[in-house]
């Protein structure tokens, strides 16, 4: 019965009367078309069935480094992450055996990528007390104090 709900609720509001009996007595009995069952399925599209894939450069050239700004620079949208922040490190071996040498290319020679930074090339290194003296104890606040537990006397208090 299609329209179940339609016919109780019918029936409980307007069953005490005799139009409400036979309003509900009709729905009940009435033929309710069945809904068209699909006939066939969207299957996605095969490779190559809207034409070849597109060829390199079919486009346009690819971009050329620098062609959208400058690279980032080293710590430009803060601070790279610490050791084991997003988790512990992968296990050897956890996503597959490791790569073979050469495996995707030679390695790189020695001074390939320009040289190698030298020491104080980027400014010397930060001296005790550069950015301000070292704070001093209680300086932002008391120092915590030792909890020490004493037992009462039991003498002290004896309810008298």
């Amino acid at each position: 019965m299609p329209n179940k709900g339609s016919v109780i609720v019918i029936n409980v509001l307007l069953g005490w009367t005799i139009i409400g009996w036979i309003v509900a007595l009709a729905m009940a009995v009435r033929d309710v078309p069945q809904t068209p069952r699909p006939t066939h399925f969207l299957v996605p599209p095969q490779a190559g069935q809207y034409g070849p894939p597109p060829q390199a450069g079919q486009y346009g050239p690819p971009p050329q480094a620098g062609q959208y700004g400058p690279p980032p620079q080293a710590g430009q949208y803060g601070p790279p992450p610490q050791a084991g922040q997003y988790g512990p490190p992968p296990q050897a071996g956890q996503y597959g055996p490791p790569p073979q040498a050469g495996q995707y290319g030679p390695p790189p020679q020695a001074g390939q990528y320009g040289p190698p930074p030298q020491a104080g090339q980027y400014g010397p290194p930060p001296q005790v007390g550069q950015y301000g003296p070292p704070p001093q104890v209680g300086q932002y606040g008391p120092p915590p104090q030792q909890q020490t537990y004493r037992r009462p006397n039991p003498l002290k208090y004896r309810g008298n």
